[in-house]
């Protein structure tokens, strides 16, 4: 255990005191996150052994100023939520500045959709400050025709249709 993060780094004993072969390509990696927690899990590809828990932490609780990982969006600045179009990249990843309690696992430059401004429900803050007489905007209407206006401009979208909006080549570019 180190600052609330529970891990396991060798896993190999792991598997084998629990009475199962270890052999690395019968098994996968499967993260599941929740805005709770964190969860790191081994899965057998045959389903002939249970899944094993290899890590785990828990979120800072309490109202965070800085949520995202990513980017300096200040959660407590509500005057500018809907208004404000874009936030500062964060540059200082040092444990202790801005909710950083731990050293990143990953290099942020190496991730490609963050899933946390989802879950924080960005996709929607998104569409909100989009102009709703520009391009994009636009795009949206004419690919989610079926949607009424109101969840259009409230920008109120499912997880198939973020993620149809996020591989669409053309809403890239606009």
């Amino acid at each position: 255990m180190e600052d609330g993060f529970v891990y396991c780094h060798d896993v190999s004993p792991l598997v084998n005191a629990l009475g199962c072969p270890y052999v690395p390509n019968d098994w996968r990696l499967f993260i599941d996150s929740s805005k709770q927690s964190l969860k790191c899990v081994l899965l057998h590809n045959g389903n002939k052994f249970s899944s094993i828990p290899i890590g785990h932490s828990g979120q800072q609780s309490g109202y965070t100023k800085y949520p995202c990982f990513l980017c300096l969006w200040d959660s407590r600045a509500k005057s500018e939520q809907y208004s404000r179009q874009s936030w500062p990249a964060r540059t200082n990843l040092n444990v202790g500045d801005k909710n950083i309690i731990h050293e990143p696992l990953v290099d942020p430059l190496k991730i490609l959709l963050p899933p946390l401004h989802i879950k924080l429900g960005l996709m929607k803050q998104f569409v909100r400050a989009l102009d709703k007489e520009g391009n994009c905007f636009k795009y949206i209407t004419e690919n989610f025709y079926y949607l009424s206006d109101e969840k259009r401009k409230a920008g109120i979208f499912d997880g198939p249709q973020i993620r149809q909006l996020v591989r669409d080549d053309n809403f890239q570019i606009l």
